[in-house]
């Protein structure tokens, strides 16, 4: 039984241009990915490789393979720090095994989402980590860009999580735009 996302659970996508000044790190990930793109839909990941990120942000990153008919996506790579506050490493299993289920169910559909519309998104969220899961309540959020080995097709995305409770500004922010989006 799918469990339904109350409104703080809900994504918030934001996808004009990332803050250089308030994010540096999401926007440097964003510019390495955008050298390597050099114009077409999406680089592939052997044109960006992990030589091409500053090592302080690898721990940060996620690797998720698409695969099509019917969509699946299964993670590839997942970096330390995104892997400690899961709970675990959920490297070469798919989404849908994500713990809690209601966590699984809500990942897919993102991710369904995305691949119908593979652009770079930058999102926050109020991560749901009941359970196992170390900081209770806290934003989520992060970078999201597509993949894909011929330039036409998503095959992988790559992205970058933050926490607010490492990155105040991302929580700064998220709060920020929560207040105007319920006031309006």
């Amino acid at each position: 039984m799918k469990m339904p996302l109350t409104n703080e659970q809900k994504p918030i996508y934001l996808c004009e241009q990332i803050d250089r000044n308030r994010f540096p790190v999401m926007s440097q990930f964003h510019q390495i990915w955008e050298a390597a793109r050099d114009g077409r839909f999406a680089p592939s990941w052997k044109e960006l490789e992990f030589s091409s990120f500053p090592a302080k942000i690898i721990p940060y990153m996620y690797l998720i393979d698409v695969q099509q008919e019917p969509a699946r996506f299964k993670y590839r790579f997942i970096g330390t720090k995104v892997c400690e506050l899961e709970g675990q490493d959920y490297t070469n299993r798919f989404v849908h095994d994500l713990q809690p289920r209601a966590l699984a169910s809500a990942a897919v559909c993102e991710f369904r989402k995305f691949a119908k519309n593979p652009k770079p998104v930058f999102f926050m969220m109020v991560a749901n980590k009941a359970g196992h899961r170390r900081y209770l309540y806290d934003v989520y959020g992060g970078v999201r860009l597509p993949l894909s080995n011929d330039g036409k097709t998503l095959d992988q995305i790559i992205a970058l999580a933050q926490f607010g409770h490492e990155n105040k500004e991302l929580k700064k922010h998220f709060y920020e735009t929560e207040s105007s989006r319920l006031m309006s």
